[in-house]
């Protein structure tokens, strides 16, 4: 059932008031009729199937509560009633009044009208089917044409940014020229550019450049170089011509690193924040630079990885667990699509998914972490290897139900209201309404079956509950500003505490107290408000303190999923050069470890630590080369570094 089948009368003789109530209630998509007199209300009543009835204790000729009585005897189904008054307030009437019309609500006027719809939406929460948005929409098409992406994308106005992967993923896969801008209060708006599917402009609010940094990343230039380009007096060009106009870059360079540009800041866009959308369809001519939807791939990969909240997939696929998974527009591409990180780590998965089983039977016969299920499986949703098909009918698995709704109870146990409800602190109201309809949908206690065992209807009405709370907070304005005020005050105390723990870790890890900064890094990371680059943190210090001894093979492992937690963005910063460098020299691959500890030492010549590491190679290829066991290649490397030479 949709609102708009939901028929509420409205019975006032305050045409102000009654006209004030019924446009809030279609704004929230009920329909609506307001009368004035009880004769009117009394025809009307009896012809149309009211859900709901408003009605005003002081009415000419009847006062509402009789005309009430007279609606409750006479009526076939029931109905959720509401009196109002502007003169009767004292509790004596108010009891009296509700208990003679067995209303369900009582409200004094003035009263604020968000008041009204929220109780409304509460209760017919369990009845209303929330219609899927445009992108929800094409999670459910095995073949979307061209026309059903340029709709979902051209329909879609408010979004979570976490759901831009998929956007850029149906960009990817479109043959869509034109503008997509992203708006957000009290910023500039942000435009990403494509042509024919490809990517090549992206322009965002970060100013942050990165082309010397990149530039001595991928080896084009040295240190050297870029100061000597940064010193030449034409500062009017950018500083990759200025190395090409004296001969120490090729111009290819420039466009390789053009390319890596667009792949971080598109990154900075993926943040957990509601959007305003719109998305312009246009000719334009695509440059030099761009990325292709092979380019886009591992970076859903890593957005998956580093960037979306476990909490928001779990709030998201709440919905969707009793659908089917079917092949999607792009399932020819499921072999390599399946080998990109985040989907290796369930390696079950790709022969699961050829039994079509639904999301639900998915994480219980998959074998491998709910984590990592549920990233595998969004990274397959949006990169189109898989799309949702039908829903299963049966719901008399009471045992199923039972599980999943105490996991979902165990899932918001400590979160706050906007956690619950899957939302960012920047959510909207009609936002906030759709989410909690979604949730409704899925845990109302009005859809587990009468014959249901007692636990499932007692921890579906606790769960519920605790949705409502959220709900009831988030959707009064008022309740919702003071709710963020607090949120606020705490989200910095935890940021300040994060941030003390930090340092005390980073101490210990300079300092050469390897197993207490471990220690203490894995503390940081457990908590809210840590920085991003925590886990980089955790393998520099990991690998220090001897970890992955007893079980190589298992520390491995760890270590490529914490390196791939670290986001794009953060991933050319000495802290990230460092954790990779340790985990090639615990690899043995000391040639690609030397390569990180040189870049972080281009970004901090004056870092003690990097340093000690570069010290170490050098004596460790001495020994080998002493020995005949290091290469020649790696052995030439590290002395033409020591010996100050430029390196190739």
């Amino acid at each position: 059932m949709q609102k708009k089948d939901i028929q509420i009368l409205i019975v006032d003789d305050d045409e102000t008031m009654g006209k004030a109530m019924k446009a809030a209630l279609e704004r929230e998509g009920y329909s609506a009729t307001m009368v004035s007199s009880s004769n009117e209300a009394l025809s009307l009543f009896k012809v149309h199937d009211y859900r709901a009835v408003i009605s005003d204790c002081m009415l000419p000729r009847i006062d509402g509560v009789k005309l009430m009585e007279q609606m409750r005897a006479s009526a076939m189904n029931e109905f959720y009633l509401v009196l109002v008054s502007g003169i009767y307030k004292n509790r004596d009437y108010i009891r009296e009044a509700t208990a003679r019309t067995n209303a369900q609500l009582f409200l004094t006027k003035p009263f604020d009208l968000e008041e009204l719809t929220t109780k409304i939406n509460e209760h017919f929460a369990g009845e209303i089917d929330t219609e899927r948005t445009p992108l929800q929409k094409l999670l459910t098409l095995a073949t979307p044409s061209r026309g059903d992406r340029q709709r979902a994308l051209s329909e879609t106005e408010n979004i979570h940014g976490y759901e831009l992967p998929f956007v850029y993923s149906n960009i990817a896969q479109s043959d869509l020229s034109g503008v997509l801008t992203l708006s957000a209060e009290g910023r500039d708006d942000e435009k990403i550019y494509f042509s024919k599917g490809k990517i090549f402009r992206v322009h965002i609010n970060d100013k942050e450049s990165y082309f010397g940094v990149l530039l001595i990343e991928k080896g084009f230039t040295t240190p050297a170089e870029v100061e000597a380009g940064l010193a030449l007096s034409d500062s009017s060009k950018p500083i990759g011509k200025r190395l090409v106009d004296i001969n120490s870059l090729s111009p290819h360079a420039i466009q390789v690193i053009q390319m890596e540009q667009m792949m971080i800041r598109l990154s900075k866009t993926v943040q957990d924040t509601h959007l305003t959308m719109s998305f312009e369809t246009q000719p334009v001519t695509v440059e030099e630079a761009y990325l292709e939807s092979t380019q886009v791939y591992p970076l859903l990969s890593d957005w998956v990885a580093s960037k979306i909240s476990l909490d928001w997939l779990k709030s998201t696929y709440l919905t969707w667990l009793d659908f089917t998974i079917a092949p999607g527009p792009n399932s020819a591409s499921m072999a390599s699509l399946s080998q990109l990180h985040v989907a290796q780590n369930t390696p079950g998965i790709v022969e699961q998914l050829k039994g079509q089983p639904t999301v639900q039977e998915l994480f219980e016969n998959t074998g491998a972490n709910e984590e990592d299920v549920y990233r595998s499986l969004h990274l397959l949703l949006i990169s189109g290897a898989i799309s949702l098909g039908r829903a299963a009918q049966n719901q008399s698995d009471f045992q199923r139900r039972l599980q999943r709704v105490l996991r979902v109870q165990k899932d918001i146990e400590g979160k706050n209201h906007f956690e619950v409800l899957g939302l960012s602190q920047q959510a909207r109201p009609n936002e906030i309404n759709r989410a909690y309809h979604d949730l409704a949908k899925a845990l109302h206690p009005d859809k587990v079956p009468l014959h249901a065992p007692d636990e499932l209807r007692k921890v579906t009405e606790d769960v519920f509950a605790r949705i409502n709370s959220a709900y009831n907070v988030l959707s009064d304005q008022k309740g919702r500003l003071n709710y963020l005020k607090e949120l606020e005050h705490g989200k910095v105390e935890e940021a300040l505490a994060a941030e003390e723990n930090f340092n005390k870790a980073y101490r210990s890890l300079i300092s050469g107290k390897y197993r207490k900064a471990y220690e203490r890094f894995k503390e940081v990371h457990a908590m809210k408000g840590h920085r991003a680059d925590v886990p980089a943190f955790l393998v520099w210090s990991g690998v220090k303190a001897g970890g992955g001894q007893k079980n190589p093979v298992a520390w491995e492992e760890k270590m490529t999923k914490l390196l791939s937690q670290v986001p794009p963005e953060d991933r050319h910063a000495v802290p990230y050069y460092m954790a990779r460098g340790m985990y090639h020299s615990f690899m043995g691959n000391f040639d690609k470890s030397y390569k990180y500890f040189k870049n972080a030492l281009a970004q901090d010549p004056n870092n003690i630590a990097i340093k000690r590491e570069l010290a170490s190679l050098k004596s460790a290829a001495s020994q080998r080369k002493q020995k005949g066991a290091l290469s020649g290649d790696f052995s030439s490397v590290v002395t033409k570094f020591f010996r100050g030479k430029k390196s190739s």
